[in-house]
């Protein structure tokens, strides 16, 4: 499964300013303009573990001279209907880039491209045993994602009271096992977002 999102298609009217979604990415906090994206993707795939960030724009010398790239930098990126909403707020970390020099119109400029991934404090490693005695799998799931670092919004309660063994497995293995073997009502659907 991957989940892209096309700049492209976010323009309206062909006018680089106008989105109908608020977009900011930034580079250890300095931000690039939305008018220099050409492509933004983060790709969950069946055979990945975390989500890819692929992220491709013009750069004018902000990241070649100013303020280099390097491996590990943080790559932040909002995406809402409006500015003054939250939205979706994540971070990767860059795991590789690639800088084309080009000339236009007697002015040097590049196209950086970076591949990311999903920053993680120890969602996947190191694997941990542990015990969840007399517990829905909804408090389970809260309690393993508040662990991380993250908020849980309106959590689901499910009516599955049971002890749940963590036995030598990743926080990220755990989330999976849980929500396989959770009870799960005719009509209840659940929607998360990790980031």
């Amino acid at each position: 499964m991957a989940n892209d999102i096309d700049i492209n298609a976010l323009k309206v009217q062909g006018n680089d300013s106008l989105y109908p979604y608020y977009l900011k990415v930034s580079v250890r906090g300095v931000d690039i303009k939305n008018s220099n994206i050409i492509n933004l993707s983060i790709r969950e795939t069946i055979f990945g573990i975390v989500p890819i960030l692929e992220l491709t724009f013009n750069d004018y010398g902000l990241f070649t001279d100013v303020f280099p790239l390097g491996d590990g930098d943080d790559v932040s990126i909002q995406i809402s209907t409006m500015p003054e909403l939250e939205g979706i707020k994540t971070v990767f970390v860059i795991n590789d880039y690639n800088i084309i020099p080009k000339n236009t119109n007697a002015m040097l400029s590049y196209v950086i491209s970076i591949n990311g991934l999903l920053k993680s404090n120890s969602m996947f490693f190191p694997a941990k045993s542990q015990a969840f005695s007399r517990s829905r799998s909804s408090d389970v799931l809260t309690e393993l994602f508040e662990s991380e670092g993250y908020e849980v919004k309106d959590p689901i309660r499910t009516n599955d009271t049971m002890t749940w063994l963590q036995t030598n497995m990743s926080t990220f293995d755990m989330i999976n096992r849980v929500i396989d073997h959770a009870y799960k009502e005719d009509g209840n659907t659940i929607f998360s977002f990790v980031g």
